[in-house]
């Protein structure tokens, strides 16, 4: 029976390391809910698992990796104009920097920006939590829901940003 346990007990230790990736934070683009040297869990997508909100891993074909939160979906309609991001009609907020205030500074892209279009199917728009900091689709476009390769499932305990907000969340959110 112990024989059993022990071999049950290594498929499931096998299974969790296939299911499960591992990715280090580098850059502040995600703050303040990941910072720079945390470690997340990510898990793999589900093909038709809803992504909006979530935090994701991509490999860029231009880029490399990147973690950005997916803020528009295929079929989202979405507006950018003066810094204000809208997705069907509801403004994507800016999320808490570091002492939990909003941070509302407008980066160049923010400014340039004045468009409407529909997320093409396929397709995802992504942006950093700390929009100042972040290489994102405002700058790159679309990227490709196949290149998303992992969703942040959970933050390793003992890697916590310096500067987190109480408020900022992200993994399942």
């Amino acid at each position: 029976m112990m024989k059993w346990l022990g071999a049950g007990a290594t498929v499931l230790a096998i299974a969790g390391l296939l299911l499960f990736g591992l990715v280090r934070v580098v850059g502040d683009s995600m703050m303040s809910t990941y910072c720079e040297g945390d470690r997340l869990l990510t898990l793999p997508p589900g093909s038709g698992e809803s992504l909006l909100g979530r935090v994701v891993v991509i490999v860029h074909p231009l880029h490399g990796v990147l973690i950005k939160r997916v803020v528009a979906e295929a079929g989202d309609v979405l507006q950018v104009d003066s810094g204000e991001i809208r997705v069907n009609g509801r403004v994507v907020p800016r999320y808490a920097f570091c002492d939990g205030a909003d941070f509302t500074g407008m980066s160049v892209a923010d400014r340039l920006i004045h468009e409407e279009w529909v997320v093409p199917h396929g397709e995802l728009y992504v942006l950093g939590d700390y929009r100042n900091g972040s290489l994102d689709s405002r700058t790159y476009g679309m990227v490709r829901r196949t290149d998303v390769v992992g969703v942040v499932w959970s933050r390793l305990p003992g890697f916590q940003c310096r500067c987190r907000s109480d408020s900022a969340t992200g993994a399942g959110t």
